[in-house]
């Protein structure tokens, strides 16, 4: 059996609270953030679970809760920062009027 490259990892994130995930190549950053966002199959000894939601059935649930900005370009040249974070809000389903007052507020 292969060492996990993440074992045994708890975080505690305030919502409405933004946080950046550091560590040195190899640390399990993208792994990590990859069973988080459900984009890596959780396995016998990989358990993921957001607001008790887990991350291998209830995507759906969690996706209401957490946004994530990958490491690869997802971005359009000519939106603005603003116009990205109201497409998103978009695609989420979220009310434009209402998306536009939490944005003002970052």
């Amino acid at each position: 059996r292969e060492t996990p490259s993440v074992d045994n990892l708890s975080l505690s994130i305030k919502r409405g609270e933004i946080y950046a995930l550091l560590g040195h190549n190899g640390a399990g950053k993208t792994t990590t953030i990859s069973m988080l966002t459900g984009m890596l199959a959780a396995t016998s000894y990989r358990r993921c679970t957001i607001e008790g939601f887990d991350v291998a059935t209830r995507m759906d649930d969690i996706r209401r809760s957490i946004a994530c900005c990958p490491q690869f370009d997802v971005l359009y040249d000519d939106l603005s920062g603003l116009q990205h974070m109201q497409l998103y809000a978009a695609i989420k389903g979220v009310d434009p009027i209402r998306a536009i007052d939490l944005l003002q507020r970052l």
